[in-house]
């Protein structure tokens, strides 16, 4: 008779938006030595975006406020296909990293300004303790006022996007941030 093994398809569990693009997460197939990820492309079929020998892969070519699908099948030591692949695929928006591009010192604080993420709707402020970073607050506006601030003190800003009921992240940020140095307006004592 006729020998033949069944290796279930490889299935996308996770995708998430990374500094670069989109990240893609799946489990382990048992027998797969490799993986071939595939996106939808613009005529409704499938095109390869890699392969990869562990089991994640960033696609970096994407938009922000764009949603791709892609799909995934496995791959033995020889580059043949083992398995199949979910027709329907996974889809994954991207939500690109907020960068903060002006840091304001006003009479009431430090302002702090971002261009608008395309794709997003709420932001969450982050500065820079000696334990890491800690959330300040969340907006929906592409400026935040830090109100609690010492003249001459250097701070440390980064900022995340977040879902409407900020729950989930839908973005990554920028680990490095923004540093800048809060000087209080001068105040007239006579006239």
């Amino acid at each position: 008779g006729w020998s033949a093994t069944y290796v279930e398809p490889p299935v996308i569990t996770d995708s998430q938006s990374v500094e670069k693009g989109i990240r893609l997460s799946w489990e382990p197939v048992s027998g797969a030595a490799a993986y071939r990820v595939y996106y939808r492309n613009t005529l409704g079929g499938w095109s390869a975006l890699g392969d990869a020998d562990g089991t994640s892969l960033v696609d970096t070519d994407v938009r922000s406020g764009h949603t791709y699908t892609y799909t995934i099948r496995g791959l033995n030591s020889d580059d043949d296909f083992i398995t199949g692949y979910n027709k329907e695929g996974w889809k994954g928006t991207y939500i690109a990293v907020p960068q903060i591009s002006g840091f304001t010192n006003t009479l009431d604080g430090a302002q702090l300004t971002w261009a608008p993420v395309k794709g997003a709707t709420k932001y969450r402020v982050f500065y820079k303790g000696a334990s890491g970073w800690r959330r300040m607050g969340d907006t929906t506006e592409t400026t935040f006022l830090d109100d609690v601030v010492t003249s001459g003190k250097t701070y440390q800003y980064t900022v995340r996007c977040i879902s409407d009921d900020g729950e989930e992240y839908v973005s990554s940020f920028d680990d490095a941030g923004i540093f800048g140095t809060y000087y209080a307006a001068p105040v007239i004592k006579s006239a």
